[in-house]
């Protein structure tokens, strides 16, 4: 959306985008309902996150006819690098940890094996998305 041209890749990144968005928001909801923190913050924390990707696709309309082939490349790299960052360090390393936040995660290595496998089966279901897409 936002940067594309093409009817059929919008309604794909349309589709892919509310799919993301519902689960984002589920993610972010429930802790954030758990916290103790006052109400206003909650709709500003709220505001930000339904907020966010309308920018995103206002930005990218806007500035769809003014970036290079290099330039749109390089941005796309710094939007997977990030996600990669998230994935390793926010997500993988604390489950793959001994310890996390201070309580015994309880790995062995049945789980251990399960979430290696699950890890690779993602990454390669979601390479072949890529090639699809």
């Amino acid at each position: 959306m936002g940067a594309s041209d093409d009817i059929d890749q919008d309604i794909s990144l349309g589709i892919a985008i509310i799919a993301h968005k519902y689960l984002a928001a589920v993610a972010i909801g429930v802790p954030l309902c758990k916290i103790n923190i006052k109400k206003m913050n909650h709709f500003i924390i709220a505001f930000a996150f339904g907020i966010i990707t309308p920018s995103g696709i206002m930005l990218g309309y806007g500035i769809a006819n003014d970036l290079d082939g290099t330039f749109a490349d390089i941005l796309v790299c710094i939007a997977s690098g990030t996600f990669v960052y998230v994935a390793i360090c926010e997500i993988m390393v604390p489950e793959y940890a001994k310890y996390s936040h201070g309580q015994l995660n309880g790995n062995d290595g049945k789980w251990e094996s399960i979430k290696t496998l699950s890890l690779v089966l993602g990454y390669g279901l979601m390479s072949l998305l890529a090639i699809w897409v």
